[in-house]
């Protein structure tokens, strides 16, 4: 399984929209993909929901929500079958919060 991190210490510089891409991208390619949400906008959530079910499936974590019922590694887990994870990043990441992504 490849990760790909969508990284830029910048807000507004086209983070969501490139990890939205990349991740329909492989869908249509007929891959298993899942776009992991950290960005606490929650834009790539917002796209992912409204996408018709017609379309090719992009799994999604909303990685920015935190619930206190669950471990935050169950709250991760990446489905076994997934070929690749794109990981959409809030701005202004501190270093401390690199380990997680």
């Amino acid at each position: 399984m490849q990760r790909i991190v969508i990284l830029n210490p910048k807000g507004g510089s086209g983070k969501t929209t490139l990890a939205i891409n990349i991740a329909g991208y492989y869908a249509q390619r007929g891959e298993q993909p899942v776009l992991m949400d950290y960005d606490p906008q929650g834009s790539s959530t917002r796209w992912v929901r409204r996408r018709s079910t017609t379309q090719h499936p992009i799994r999604l974590i909303t990685a920015y929500e935190r619930d206190a019922r669950t471990t935050r590694a169950f709250q991760l887990r990446v489905p076994t079958d997934t070929s690749r994870v794109i990981i959409d990043t809030p701005a202004a990441i501190d270093a401390r919060d690199m380990a997680e992504l």
